[in-house]
């Protein structure tokens, strides 16, 4: 599979829809893979390099503090 909506289209989503109804109680982020042979690489993936950073810990990148 893959995502039909690029990380700043996402983005630009969840601003235009907080400028119109206000700020929602969350935001989901996009999903990143988190199976272990992804995270730990296996024969078919590359190892991440650091097996410690896993999903959960990434930032939304584009958005500053300020913003949903």
């Amino acid at each position: 599979g893959r995502w039909r909506t690029t990380a700043p289209e996402y983005v630009a989503d969840v601003r235009r829809i907080t400028a119109g109804v206000g700020a929602p109680d969350c935001v989901a982020p996009q999903d990143w893979m988190c199976e272990p042979w992804v995270i730990y690489g296996r024969t078919q993936h590359l190892e991440t390099g650091n097996p410690a950073r896993f999903h959960g810990t990434r930032e939304a990148r584009g958005l500053t503090d300020d913003e949903p």
